[in-house]
């Protein structure tokens, strides 16, 4: 419905651009921020069709991120760069010393991990499956949080 919604809009768009009821620099970036909108959109339709039922997709990412620190040290430079810039978001300088702050995906990542590998449960509980699958939800969520923050970042680095 939203990609049919944006077809509509760019159809209306290049009949106001041929009426003259606006000019050409008005419609190119007009045009832009419906297309960039339709790739979004476009992008985010394909990856939750693949991304429903991919356990194995989980997993990995989950042992991407419970092996961080050790990815980190065993990065080459231009890898070791990526992984800063992915896993945190505010970085500021105060003289000689650095402050860094994990990416809210990460955060999000932590809490959700945090309750998987925190003390077992009693065999009898009536909870555990209820609680597993809340677990299970936010590591989804965080993992559609990353997602969400690579096409930002992709989509700036198109635009530059």
């Amino acid at each position: 419905m939203q990609l049919a919604n944006i077809e509509a809009r760019l159809e209306r768009l290049t009949d106001a651009l041929l009426d003259n009821v606006i000019d050409q620099d008005t419609f190119t970036a007009r045009r832009e921020k419906l297309l960039l909108d339709k790739m979004r959109i476009e992008e985010r339709l394909q990856e939750e069709a693949t991304s429903v039922n991919e356990p194995a997709r989980v997993q990995r990412f989950l042992e991407l991120i419970k092996n961080l620190a050790d990815n980190y040290i065993s990065a080459n430079s231009d890898e070791k760069r990526e992984i800063i810039q992915i896993a945190i978001s505010n970085r500021t300088v105060h003289g000689k010393y650095v402050c860094v702050e994990p990416s809210d995906w990460l955060r999000k990542a932590e809490i959700a991990i945090a309750g998987l590998i925190g003390a077992p449960y009693r065999p009898t509980s009536r909870r555990l499956p209820e609680v597993q699958i809340r677990k299970y939800e936010a590591l989804l969520a965080a993992k559609h949080a990353h997602d969400e923050w690579r096409r930002e970042l992709r989509q700036r680095q198109i635009l530059n």
